[in-house]
């Protein structure tokens, strides 16, 4: 390639890489088939070798085939001078990198998609060299611990640190008996948060063992699951407040159907919850009044 930037000899293989005949390349410049949008740079760094600042430069660049199409190439050219160390013209050797580029992206985009769908549920991922001791968290793991980004480094006692205390032997416990042979492990712990509150906590994760069945690394995930166990813990309670109640509390479905019976209505209307358990309301509705029952149940729906 000229200084100024005319072909002066291709082979075969720029020919297929691009799309052109040689006697076309012959007749074209490196910005004919310069993308656009890396032109620019491509001739800042020729300037630069013009002015001596480098002998030799490699980059990955943009290509527009003749058919318009466009590609990724791996991009090296070296400076040539003649024999009074003067710029003669430059040589660049070119390789097509399009297929690897792309999987690179399809790549990028799966990682962003994966990453997206942990945030969006609040779970964070992480992976443990057994030998080094050494964890990498996803980017979202302290925050789905509640806590400031970095506070984890990279070891698991920074996190252990983080587990509310009368938990920490059974996390350690667990993932001892993961490692140990059982494989993996699934358990739950409350976490500090850095507002001062506790949040509940559920970790998985599996081992990965060598041929001689030593582990080698631990990887898995952990979700925040404050919302679910204190829904469990309220459900918890107020089934315990209707089953101590000495009142008769009765659910049943907008169609009638009865769907728990606590004890004081067994005392009340005399039917076991067994067997008062998924018959119609009107049970214990006298008949006489089972217009006004199927009114209620009418205004419900």
């Amino acid at each position: 390639v000229t200084p100024e930037g005319r072909l002066l000899r291709v082979n075969k293989k720029l020919c297929e890489i691009v799309g052109y005949s040689e006697a076309e390349l012959l007749n074209l410049t490196f910005q004919d088939i310069a993308h656009p949008d890396d032109l620019a740079a491509d001739l800042a760094e020729v300037e630069r070798m013009k002015a001596g600042a480098s002998d030799r430069y490699s980059v990955e660049r943009r290509y527009v085939r003749k058919d318009r199409s466009t590609i990724w190439v791996s991009l090296t050219v070296s400076r040539v001078r003649d024999t009074s160390g003067r710029l003669k013209h430059f040589i660049s050797v070119v390789e097509d990198i399009t297929d690897r580029k792309r999987m690179e992206e399809e790549r990028r985009e799966q990682e962003e998609r994966t990453r997206f769908s942990l945030e969006a549920a609040n779970v964070g991922t992480w992976d443990w060299e057994v030998s080094t001791g050494r964890v990498r968290w996803s980017r979202n793991m302290e925050s789905v611990h509640g806590q400031a980004p970095g506070s984890f480094g990279e070891s698991f006692d920074s996190f252990l640190q983080g587990v509310f205390v009368e938990d920490r032997e059974n996390v350690m416990e667990q993932i001892n008996l993961a490692l140990s042979g059982k494989g993996k492990y699934n358990v739950e712990y409350r976490q500090h948060r850095s507002d001062g509150s506790l949040g509940w906590m559920e970790a998985q994760g599996r081992v990965v063992f060598d041929a001689d069945g030593k582990p080698v690394k631990l990887f898995g995930i952990c979700a925040n699951i404050t919302e679910r166990r204190n829904a469990q813990n309220a459900t918890a309670l107020l089934a315990s407040i209707v089953a101590s109640s000495d009142d008769a509390v009765i659910s049943k479905t907008l169609g009638g159907m009865i769907t728990s019976w606590n004890r004081s209505a067994e005392r009340l209307f005399g039917y076991p919850s067994l067997e008062a358990i998924g018959q119609h309301i009107t049970l214990i509705v006298p008949p006489d009044r089972r217009s006004e029952e199927t009114d209620i149940l009418l205004r419900l729906s």
